[in-house]
């Protein structure tokens, strides 16, 4: 028999897609929906490649160098899809082909693919025979919604999320497909090639592999425990890990907890909503600058931009606030980003006409105005503290009796916050940021000028807030006296990150370290340059690591 007739052959007795939803999931050739203007046309977005017989990519189309298509293209198909290497394809002329589940539509209306076969099933949940084929696109009647707030059964499509409209058959969501013809989400891959994301997935193990967990620093430490090929488990996240290097590869993170296995060491059928590139995204709100010259303003609306320094493009701020704060220059009430980082760098005039140097400056607790910023990243923006109103009405009036109590009453609890775990164990920027707090709400009260209201809310805000962002805390074990690799491991990660500075005025450079034959922690003194040993201290072992 000639290959052609083979392949008409495999055409007729299993291709299964067919642009129309009442005959299709049979593993036979699909009846022809009413003619249309589209009628045996399929579309692919801008990123689809094309094929040859074999199912390998093309490099040349049409006479011409090609890789992908450029922008979304419509397409003449002739037949039905044909099975290739164990995938489908659309046969679309000139001895190419395109992948049968990678197409936005079909005869013009929107289709869906799948990341396994799919039975169909009525509303009542009754199976009907009827099997929907992995690697081929189908069109549906189901509906979606706009939603950008959903994370779960959403897609993305331009710069909009949308969710799809389920129905509940015993239990599960399934989606509509056509006249009393469901599936179930669970098994969508695709609507329209945008991938349906969810809240969580299940995924397997693929090989033996350790569970990650993040040290103090950031960096991953390899733990004892073992996940064994073929177990599974729930992610609710996938997850940017810093491994050292100057990439930061994909893990899934174990539902609910912080410990990770590498995305290469795993597998899911499923696409997850949550994709960040740093678990810092879990806490953390990042903004840049549009363009140069960002201007920073104190709790008072008064510009506090360092003279002759400008704040360049695209250099990224932390924030962990939105307030609205009273310009009296501009006679009206703007929203703010509180700045996390009490020190920015900016670029300043240099020694030589036309060249420039990057300094940090200490400007304190400072604020960018929201409208000059844009999103950069975060899974979610801060609150909103108060209102424009607020605002206007508290600049206008001075603190009252209770209100500068308050504000006494954080500031004298500073004494003991900072002999905290919480405070020691924090990293220096955050134990800095905590204590350039005190020391401007020390000079707020003793200064003799009327405090407004607006003021006072707004550092007791702060105050409080940089107490909730002191994160330290003790590396638990099993014994002291013995610690497992792991266990010490995650010390080390800890002494980084409490302690690891330069003084530029001694230049010196201080470190915390631990040494594992003495079973000790040092604080590390050496010369910058020549690394000479200036001192080294022991400290007590129990000052970062308890006992379970």
């Amino acid at each position: 028999m000639k290959i052609d007739k083979k392949m008409a052959l495999i055409s007729a007795v299993l291709l299964t897609v067919s642009p129309v939803l009442t005959s299709v999931v049979q593993p036979t050739v699909m009846t022809v929906q009413a003619a249309t203007k589209n009628k045996n046309t399929i579309t692919v977005p801008g990123n689809a490649a094309l094929y040859n017989s074999k199912g390998d990519m093309l490099t040349t189309y049409n006479g011409k160098t090609f890789t992908t298509f450029n922008k979304t293209t419509n397409l003449k198909v002739y037949g039905n899809p044909v099975k290739i290497r164990g995938n489908y394809y659309y046969y679309i002329g000139n001895g190419a082909y395109a992948a049968a589940n990678y197409v936005s539509k079909i005869n013009g209306r929107e289709a869906l693919s799948l990341n396994c076969n799919s039975y169909v099933y009525t509303k009542k949940g009754n199976r009907t025979g009827k099997l929907l084929r992995k690697n081929l696109s189908y069109i549906f009647t189901g509906k979606y919604k706009q939603n950008d707030t959903a994370d779960n059964n959403v897609f993305t499509k331009g710069k909009k999320q949308y969710q799809l409209i389920s129905t509940g058959i015993k239990g599960n969501d399934y989606f509509q497909i056509g006249k009393n013809q469901y599936i179930r989400i669970a098994n969508i891959e695709r609507i329209s090639t945008n991938a349906l994301t969810h809240n969580e997935i299940k995924v397997t193990i693929k090989k033996n592999t350790h569970v990650l967990l993040e040290g103090a620093d950031g960096r991953i430490v390899y733990s004892d425990k073992i996940m064994k090929k073929g177990q599974k488990f729930i992610s609710d996240a996938l997850v940017g890990l810093n491994n050292g290097s100057n990439s930061t590869p994909m893990a899934y993170r174990i539902k609910g907890t912080h410990t990770y296995i590498w995305k290469s060491d795993a597998y899911s059928r499923h696409f997850l909503t949550t994709e960040i590139t740093s678990s810092a995204e879990f806490n953390t709100y990042t903004v840049r600058a549009p363009k140069d010259g960002l201007q920073f303003y104190n709790a008072n609306g008064e510009n506090i931009t360092p003279t002759g320094a400008s704040f360049e493009k695209h250099r990224l701020l932390g924030v962990d606030g939105q307030m609205y704060i009273w310009v009296p220059k501009e006679n009206k009430a703007e929203l703010f980003y509180h700045i996390v980082a009490t020190q920015k760098e900016f670029i300043t005039p240099g020694d030589i006409k036309g060249h420039y140097n990057s300094k940090n400056i200490n400007i304190g607790n400072a604020f960018v105005k929201v409208a000059d910023t844009e999103n950069y990243s975060g899974l979610k923006k801060p609150e909103i503290i108060n209102t424009a109103a607020e605002a206007k009405t508290d600049a206008e009036k001075s603190a009252s009796s209770s209100q500068l109590d308050e504000l006494k009453s954080l500031l004298n609890d500073s004494t003991v916050i900072k002999k905290s775990t919480a405070y020691k164990l924090s990293n220096s920027s955050t134990r800095n940021n905590y204590d350039v707090t005190v020391q401007e709400v020390q000079a707020l009260l003793k200064s003799k000028r009327n405090l407004s209201a607006a003021e006072v809310k707004l550092y007791s805000w702060i105050l409080q807030t940089r107490t909730n962002n002191l994160y330290g805390k003790k590396i638990t074990v099993k014994n002291m006296k013995k610690m497992t690799k792991t266990e010490i491991n995650l010390l080390q990660s800890l002494l980084n990150e409490v302690e690891s500075n330069v003084n530029t005025k001694s230049n010196t450079y201080t470190t915390l370290s631990y040494d594992k034959k003495m079973n000790k922690v040092y604080l590390v003194t050496t010369a910058v340059g020549t690394g000479k040993l200036i001192s080294k201290v022991e400290q007590p072992l129990s000052d970062f690591v308890t006992e379970e």
